[in-house]
């Protein structure tokens, strides 16, 4: 997916890929952007977000922090 679709993968084959993913090859899903969801799959790495200059961007244009949209998204989804 990160080759099709680059602007959707945050930390794609980062280097020591332990610090950015559960095991490689690194890459989370970004879901700080409103047209699209994703909690990272089973494991989400804030390392990943934290180095990730699109998601901290967003976040900053938002005026949320990480924690706050992954409350704000988990608790939406479990009323639905």
């Amino acid at each position: 997916m990160a080759a099709a679709y680059p602007e959707y993968v945050a930390c794609f084959e980062a280097s020591l890929w332990v610090f950015f993913s559960g095991e490689p090859p690194a890459g989370q899903l970004r879901f700080a952007f409103p047209e699209r969801f994703s909690t990272g799959g089973d494991e989400i790495n804030k390392n990943c977000y934290a180095d990730d200059y699109l998601t901290q961007q967003q976040l900053k244009k938002t005026g949320m922090t990480l924690t706050v949209l992954l409350t704000r998204s988990h608790r939406s989804l479990m009323v639905h």
